[in-house]
């Protein structure tokens, strides 16, 4: 029940190819096709047809549709010849998956092949720092890790008789949860898949723990975790994407430095708070009357929701009236249609002092459109460890297979006044809206995390704000 109108996204380069103005009112068209009465087979030759004519994003991140059909085909007709349904839905995950887009999914039942494959943790997470060392960032308690002596922050040097590097690229992405679109994402997350196994596996590998010189060696068995360890290691911080209609959308208080800060979660209504964009406006509200120093505005974790939302809520952070997007559909011909045009226009009452905003890898969709006003709008910088997602499309198109299986798809694209993509990665797996300022990834800042229990990236902002006064 997300009441998903209309999906929005990210920025780099294509045009639109002889756009003609909407005929009607209708702001997006959404593509629908059924396959689901065809054989296995048959239904994936016309499904990858389909998705050829219709995904948003097929020439712009040169996408080889003949090269899939080749590839994932005869793994399909294979499956089906022997009725084997979880090689068919593996078949079907791996084509799914080489998709560089958080917008497509894979809809039906896994055989609970992904607990499986990665149901175990061998009680830690990792993380790259900048200067190329790769460290334990969280631990599980418990007595496996307290008899290996595994410290945090030590550095791991082999996993499995290979260097820690050459193991993290071999590691596998097929069971994250959506497709990944950048390269700097799909390293991140090799990381932690590393430490994910079956449940019973084993890993070998070598680590120093910090101040020591000594190369230890140890052995550990996959434990299964309930996914926790996975789930908390999704982004650097101890932030959260929404995980409720609980929860409310947005969330404002006055911090103790004077500044205000606003935690836009969603931008959909929740049962915690039916109007998201009155919630803005009644923190602006409270800021205003405060006489704040400076506005922090935290769309990290944030995964989307009504893209109209966005600009909206951003309306009361600017006086002047801006462009914000053109959607956007593909047509049949391969041509874009642009269907509707968003504009950002200042509210009654405004913030106008200095602003920051944070983000990190889990600002996806509609969220990325925070970032993407806020750079526009040269109010303040945008801060975090990394880009967000990179996956801006407009979601609700859908596929049925047969078997339950659906794939969803966005039809559609955000482009910028100049007819060019916003957001979504590109053929170089690059996409996203980068920070202004980019909080370094390095040992002190891990332990300020993960062991002091700080928000570094908060503390940047303020700091920011602070020399801005």
């Amino acid at each position: 029940v997300l009441l998903i109108l209309v999906m929005g996204g990210c920025g780099s380069f294509t045009t639109i190819n002889n756009a003609k103005p909407a005929t009607d009112n209708s702001i997006f068209v959404q593509r629908s096709a059924n396959y689901a009465f065809y054989g296995w087979s048959k239904a994936f030759q016309k499904a990858n047809s389909f998705l050829e004519k219709y995904y948003a994003f097929g020439d712009w991140k040169g996408i080889d549709w003949n090269a899939l059909q080749s590839e994932y085909g005869p793994k399909i007709r294979a499956a089906e010849e022997n009725k084997d349904k979880p090689a068919y839905y593996t078949a079907l995950r791996e084509y799914v998956h080489s998709l560089p887009d958080g917008h497509v999914k894979l809809i039906g039942n896994d055989f609970g092949l992904r607990k499986i494959n990665i149901g175990g943790s061998f009680g830690f997470s990792l993380v790259e720092l900048d200067d190329g060392r790769v460290i334990v960032r969280e631990l599980l308690p418990g007595d496996q890790i307290d008899q290996s002596g595994l410290l945090w922050g030590a550095e791991i040097l082999s996993w499995n008789d290979q260097q820690i590097t050459a193991a993290i690229d071999q590691a596998s992405t097929l069971w994250s949860t959506s497709p990944i679109p950048t390269s700097a994402e799909i390293h991140f997350q090799k990381l932690n898949f590393l430490t994910r196994a079956s449940i019973g596996s084993q890993v070998a590998f070598s680590y120093q723990n910090p101040g020591d010189s000594t190369i230890y060696e140890v052995t550990l068995t996959a434990e299964d975790d309930q996914m926790a360890l996975y789930k908390e290691s999704l982004t650097i911080g101890t932030q959260k994407k929404i995980s409720s209609l609980l929860t409310k959308p947005v969330e404002s208080r006055i911090l103790t430095n004077g500044y205000g800060y606003l935690k836009i979660n969603v931008e959909f209504p929740t049962f915690a708070g039916f109007h998201p964009v009155r919630m803005v406006q009644e923190a602006v509200s409270m800021f205003v009357d405060a006489e704040v120093p400076g506005v922090i505005i935290d769309v990290r974790s944030n995964p989307g929701g009504v893209d109209s939302m966005a600009p909206n809520m951003m309306a009361y952070f600017t006086q002047d009236s801006m462009f914000y997007e053109r959607v956007a559909h593909l047509r049949e011909s391969g041509e874009f249609q642009i269907v509707g045009e968003l504009l950002i226009k200042p509210a009654v009452q405004s913030y106008t002092g200095p602003v920051a905003m944070l983000i990190d890898n889990q600002t996806l969709s509609t969220g990325e459109g925070f970032p993407l006003i806020m750079k526009t709008l040269n109010r303040g910088p945008v801060v975090g460890f990394c880009a967000t997602d990179g996956s801006f499309g407009m979601t609700g198109s859908k596929i049925k297979l047969p078997g339950g299986y659906s794939i969803a798809f966005p039809n559609g694209a955000s482009f910028d006044k100049n007819g060019i993509i916003q957001c979504d990665s590109d053929s170089s797996l690059q996409g996203g809206i980068v920070p202004n300022i980019r909080v370094p990834i390095t040992e002190e800042n891990m332990r300020a995390i993960y062991i002091e229990g700080r928000d570094v990236v908060l503390e940047t902002a303020i700091n920011t704000l602070n020399k801005s006064e």
